[in-house]
C-alpha cells in the first residue's frame, strides 16, 4: 500500500487526470443499447457485492441502476432513440408497449418483474440522499430477497438483451456467481 506521501506525489504527476468529461452524444442506437446493457451488468456486479458486505441502502440504489439502464438498452434498441428519466414504473411500460415478439410480451406480461421494478422505484432517490422526506421502512430491504430479486430480473431480461460477442456479467470468462441460475 502507498503511503500519503507517495499517493500525492502520483496525483502531482499524473497526466490522465482531467478535470473535464466529454459527453458523446450521437452515439449509434446499436452503440448506446450496448451500452446501456454493459452498464446493468456492471450494476448487477456492483450489486452482489454490496450485498455481500450488507449494505443494503446501496445495494437497493444499484439495484435501481441496473433494472433502469437493463429497461433503457430494451426502449433504445426498439426505437432506435435515446431515453431519459428513472421512473422504472415508466420505463417499464414504454418497454411492454414496445414488445412485438412473443419472448418479449411474455416477459413485459410477467407479473413478478413488474412486482420488482415496484419494489425498486422509490430507491433511486432515497437510498442516495439522507434528507429524504419519504424513506421506505426499514423492513421493506432484505438480504437476501433484493439480491434474490435481481438474480430473477436479471435471468428474464438476458434473453432480450445480450447478443453475441457483447461483454455480459454471466459469462464464464468474466465473473461468475453463486447464483440460482
Amino acid at each position: 500500500m502507498l503511503s500519503e506521501n507517495e499517493i500525492e506525489a502520483r496525483i502531482n504527476t499524473d497526466e490522465s487526470i482531467t478535470d473535464q468529461i466529454v459527453i458523446v452524444k450521437n452515439k449509434s442506437p446499436e452503440d448506446l443499447s450496448r451500452q446501456f446493457y454493459e452498464h446493468a451488468c456492471s450494476h448487477y456486479v456492483v450489486a452482489r457485492l454490496l450485498a455481500h458486505h450488507c449494505l443494503m441502502r446501496e445495494l437497493t440504489f444499484t439495484g435501481h441502476q441496473m433494472i433502469e439502464c437493463a429497461l433503457k438498452s430494451f426502449i433504445v434498441e426498439k426505437t432506435a432513440k435515446d431515453v431519459s428519466g428513472h421512473d422504472l414504473n415508466n420505463l417499464w411500460n414504454k418497454a411492454s408497449k414496445l414488445s412485438t415478439t412473443q419472448l418479449e410480451i411474455d416477459l413485459f406480461n410477467n407479473s413478478y418483474l413488474k412486482k420488482i421494478v415496484k419494489k425498486f422505484n422509490p430507491w433511486y432517490e432515497v437510498s442516495r440522499y439522507p434528507n429524504q422526506s419519504y424513506e421506505p421502512s426499514r423492513q421493506s430491504i432484505s438480504l437476501p430477497i433484493h439480491l434474490n430479486y435481481l438474480d430473477y430480473f436479471y435471468k428474464k431480461m438476458r434473453p432480450l438483451l445480450h447478443k453475441t460477442k457483447m461483454w455480459d456479467v454471466l459469462n464464464r470468462e468474466h465473473f461468475w456467481f453463486y447464483t440460482f441460475f
